[in-house]
């Protein structure tokens, strides 16, 4: 039975009485589908170019961001049964949301966004090991192990926040607004906050001491690791130079990733952070940056396909290479239907012909 609008101000379960009425509404909901569609499609975009050619995982980078492409297209496929609940509840007329629910629905979200942390805080680190030694890099293959292990921390980290996100929710409460910083409470709000900023911090951490080396390695003539006395010519100097040029465009992709990254995840926590350190935890004012972050995370998680069409030479070539490998897929389909159609009318030909023959 709805609650009288008159008591949800008064309340602690309904202080976002306006931010729910927002979540009701249909654009919100095309927003979420746009977002999620956009999400799930770029990203399984990706997987199936490192699934169909094989010789794309063949560099440690590489293979982290099919893991990284992983962890988003999970936090697209949250967002969409998010939006697929809260459509359903509400074409049967249903504003009272049990808060158990809630948490579980928004769990693989909440889960694989910390799983993409991790994610994001292995590519920084392979960026940075590349631009540090990148001659040594360059001659060195993908790591299995390190893979492995990055994949099974990101998984034991997405079930350890999915498991914090719905254990502390109180299952006899409900809430009008069905969002995880409104039906967690500040426990966890703590525990994300910290582990979110820590992730954070190594992260652009990193990336400044990258900038640094990037540039430095930039205004010089010779290579960062390379030769230090004569200058250097022959194929060895040109190959280190191709490598070193491939890994920077690499580095620049990535770091405009986790640019967006900072903007759409790390900065609405930071305000987070600085809001209950300042004054005491309110859920309206955490209520309305959760929803913010939520739009926010997710559509980041949609931008890498572009960043790396862009930026990436060898998914910009393995994606055209796709579509060639489809478009010519079509054609020889056509052809081959098309001399079905054409053997088929000359036989159509004959039979009409053959009777007027025989009645000659």
């Amino acid at each position: 039975m709805p609650l009288d609008p008159s008591t949800a101000s008064s309340s602690p379960e309904t202080t976002s009485w306006d931010l729910s009425e927002l979540d009701k509404t249909t654009w919100i909901a095309v927003v979420r589908y746009t977002i999620a569609l956009n999400t799930c499609g770029s990203n399984a975009f990706l997987l199936y170019l490192f699934f169909r050619y094989r010789n794309l995982g063949s560099s440690q980078c590489n293979q982290l961001i099919a893991l990284n492409a992983f962890a988003d297209f999970m936090i697209g496929l949250g967002i969409a049964a998010r939006s697929t609940f809260h459509v359903i509840l509400m074409s049967h007329g249903i504003d009272l949301f049990p808060k158990w629910l809630c948490a579980v629905i928004a769990s693989p979200t909440t889960g694989f966004l910390a799983a993409n942390q991790v994610t994001i805080l292995a590519l920084a680190a392979d960026r940075f090991y590349a631009v540090l030694r990148p001659l040594k890099y360059s001659r060195m293959g993908p790591n299995i192990t390190l893979t492995c292990t990055v994949l099974t921390l990101s998984l034991l980290v997405a079930f350890t926040f999915t498991f914090l996100s719905i254990y502390p929710v109180d299952c006899e409460a409900v809430t009008r607004q069905c969002a995880i910083g409104v039906v967690t409470g500040p426990h966890f709000l703590n525990i994300w906050t910290a582990y979110a900023e820590t992730t954070a911090v190594f992260v652009f951490a990193i990336y400044s001491i990258i900038l640094v080396i990037f540039f430095r390695s930039s205004s010089s003539v010779t290579l960062l690791h390379g030769f230090t006395s004569n200058p250097p010519t022959g194929a060895a100097y040109i190959h280190a130079k191709r490598q070193e040029k491939l890994q920077k465009r690499i580095t620049v992709s990535v770091f405009i990733i986790l640019s967006t990254y900072g903007v759409c995840c790390a900065f609405p926590t930071i305000l987070l952070l600085i809001f209950n350190t300042l004054s005491s935890v309110d859920v309206a004012r955490t209520s309305y940056i959760t929803f913010v972050q939520g739009f926010l995370g997710a559509w980041n998680a949609g931008l890498n396909l572009y960043v790396y069409l862009l930026r990436h030479d060898e998914i910009r070539s393995y994606a055209k290479r796709s579509m060639s490998d489809l478009c010519g897929y079509q054609s020889s389909c056509k052809l081959h239907i098309g001399a079905k159609i054409r053997v088929g009318d000359k036989v159509n030909l004959r039979h009409t012909l053959t009777p007027s023959r025989n009645s000659q």
